[in-house]
């Protein structure tokens, strides 16, 4: 049995978040850094754990990882309603633990039984495997690039 627990975000956790991001940003490798003002960073995350989906991954009182999406109406159809991811991190020294498994696993649970359609994203240089979310219903839909104009 694992120790690992899920749950919901909360205000104190945001500076480790906002520690977290900033690993998120340099793990992109982008010339655009995804994390560029702290005070936006901030907001920004406490937008995501109220009003829309924000999970911890924790052992005890210690922080593994999280997952977050923008759950809404679809902008051309209301009636649809989404999630959609916007990050999924585990840091690197707790990515030998089930915490990021179950980050995804509570993430498309929470989206299954809330939304219509439930989407997520693998950066190209994860270490996830595309057949861990085919085993979990995802297929592929939608395949992204970037040009970068710097």
């Amino acid at each position: 049995m694992s120790d690992v627990a899920i749950r919901e975000a909360r205000p104190e956790d945001v500076d480790w978040l906002i520690e977290q991001t900033k690993a998120f940003s340099d793990f992109n490798g982008t010339a655009y850094p995804l994390f560029d003002d702290e005070a936006h960073a901030r907001a920004s995350l406490l937008g995501l754990m109220s009003q829309h989906f924000m999970r911890l991954a924790v052992r005890g009182d210690e922080r593994l990882g999280f997952v977050a999406g923008y759950h809404m109406p679809h902008p051309f159809n209301p009636k649809l309603v989404i999630l959609c991811e916007v990050m999924w991190w585990v840091a690197p020294e707790h990515r030998n633990s089930r915490a990021g498994l179950m980050l995804l696993n509570a993430y498309t649970e929470w989206g299954k039984a809330h939304a219509n359609w439930v989407t997520f994203c693998l950066q190209s240089n994860s270490p996830v495997k595309e057949e861990t979310l085919l085993k979990r219903g995802y297929h592929r839909h939608e395949t992204s690039y970037l040009i970068e104009v710097v």
